[in-house]
């Protein structure tokens, strides 16, 4: 039997390699952490096995040594096959992967929100690297941010080296995210006032720019500031927020940076701006549908509207302009998504006549009522003296196959309890759908309000493509997958 072992004895591994090759070239720790752009106590830690490093850190180093990569893991067969602790960790729903993100921060006690903020980029798989203005340090040191991005922190005009200077980053950057940007630099950039590591990295760049503002209200609503953010924004930067809420002063009034996981959705919009569904239109619903019985009491299903939800974001991560067509659901509207909120099934068909007309994709992913009372009560029913009580309904209107434009690529789901692929095929028939999406919702990770789902996608042409258990994003990210290869 393979012995599997444990990331302890992993870092453990790659510290001895690591220690026997620096020796091998007769280098210091300082030598090596300089060579690599990151702090020595963060390299010394490798060695000390308190932590292991990236897999773009061993990469650097492997060339340092000049040592295949997997010199450092020669004897490991779980990190050969990528099975390394920092993989593990890593959250793949998103479209942040690989991605090369520069954060710039400045002198604002919102600083703290940016190391969460680089925290969770990184763990959405991104590469990022960090500017310090001089003020932004009286806040939090760079060691700080150096540990989160396992990159050498940029604190100073003049500590370049051939891949650290703003010309390098500024072309390096997939995106430029400046969280939290004050008053005094909204005004350098806006003027081109070039005198530190981070604006003349911005003016020396032609990456997308997004702008954080955080700072009081009344620095916020300035002549001066406003007509600082009408020139950036003239200029093709994106100026996001700021927010109103709690601010430093006490003040509950407009000034307050946005919250990271708002920040991460802007990013990825705009790094999906030119994905594969770029000039397309999703039409995308999600959650249930309430049929009332009377003013209290209403006929509903279990759905939480994850599903639906997840292909929103994939379908708006990768560049479509995305409607999101929602029952009743205590999902928060996603940010950059027309979001419409309906309650019935009859409420829903009226919407979807109207946003489809023009779409070039309607996924429906809502669990819609299939019966709804035949008459509504207008006062709440009353159990007194009753034994029993008999609600006739009537079936309701089958959105699906009322739904149809030209060109328009329809996409069902069917939630079933056995007898999967038949039903989800009969279904694929009398609906005309383009695609079907069956589950069980009574197996282990599928169904509703999880996180996962365990799918079996079937196209009009019989083909099925049956999936494992995976989050509902990499599934929407399949059904899409499966959308665009058959439109194409």
């Amino acid at each position: 039997m393979n012995r599997k072992k444990s990331p302890t004895k992993l870092v453990n591994l790659i510290a001895e390699k690591l220690k026997a090759a620096r020796k091998e070239k007769k280098m210091t720790q300082e030598q090596v952490a300089n060579a690599i752009g990151i702090h020595i106590v963060t390299y010394g830690n490798y060695e000390l096995a308190s932590y292991s490093p990236s897999l773009k850190i061993l990469e650097k180093l492997a060339f340092l040594f000049n040592k295949p990569e997997s010199w450092f893991f020669a004897k490991d067969p779980i990190i050969q096959n990528n099975q390394h602790p920092s993989i593990n960790n890593m959250n793949f729903n998103s479209n942040l992967i690989g991605k090369k993100i520069l954060l710039g921060v400045t002198g604002s006690i919102s600083i703290y929100k940016s190391l969460y903020l680089a925290s969770q980029l990184k763990q959405r798989g991104a590469l990022v690297k960090v500017i310090m203005s001089e003020s932004s340090q009286k806040f939090i040191t760079s060691l700080s941010f150096e540990y989160i991005t396992q990159e050498k922190v940029i604190t100073s005009l003049f500590d370049i080296s051939e891949s650290n200077n703003h010309i390098y980053n500024g072309n390096w950057a997939d995106i430029i995210v400046v969280a939290p940007a004050t008053v005094h630099t909204i005004a350098r950039i806006a003027n081109g006032i070039a005198d530190d590591p981070l604006v003349t990295t911005i003016l020396g760049s032609t990456k997308p720019k997004l702008i954080f503002p955080a700072m009081e209200s009344n620095m916020w609503e300035n002549d001066a500031t406003q007509s600082n953010v009408q020139t950036l924004k003239s200029r093709g930067f994106r100026i996001i927020g700021p927010a109103e809420g709690y601010l430093a002063s006490g003040n509950i009034a407009m000034g307050r940076m946005l919250e990271p996981v708002d920040i991460i959705s802007y990013i990825s919009t705009i790094l999906g701006e030119k994905g594969d569904l770029r000039g397309k239109t999703f039409v995308i619903t999600a959650g249930p549908t309430r049929e009332p019985i009377d003013p209290i009491r209403y006929i509903s299903n279990n759905s939480s509207g994850k599903m639906g939800f997840a292909l929103a974001h994939v379908a708006r991560d990768r560049g479509a302009k995305t409607i999101l067509v929602t029952g009743p659901t205590q999902m928060t509207a996603p940010i950059e998504i027309d979001s419409i909120q309906t309650n019935t099934a009859h409420e829903m068909y009226e919407t979807l006549k109207e946003v489809c007309i023009n779409a070039d994709v309607l996924i429906m992913a809502a669990a819609v009522s299939d019966w709804t009372p035949t008459k509504m009560k207008k006062e709440k029913i009353k159990k007194f003296g009753k034994m029993d009580f008999t609600l006739k309904t009537k079936p309701t209107l089958d959105i699906l196959s009322n739904i149809n434009y030209d060109n328009l690529f329809k996409v069902g789901f069917a939630a079933e309890t056995k007898n999967l692929e038949q039903h989800a095929k009969q279904k694929l028939i009398d609906k005309n759908l383009d695609v079907i999406v069956a589950n069980n919702v009574t197996e282990k990770g599928a169904g509703f309000s999880i996180d996962t789902n365990k799918v079996t996608i079937i196209d009009n042409k019989g083909n099925t493509l049956k999936l494992g258990i995976l989050s509902k994003y990499e599934v929407a990210n399949q059904i899409i997958n499966k959308i665009t290869s058959m439109m194409s």
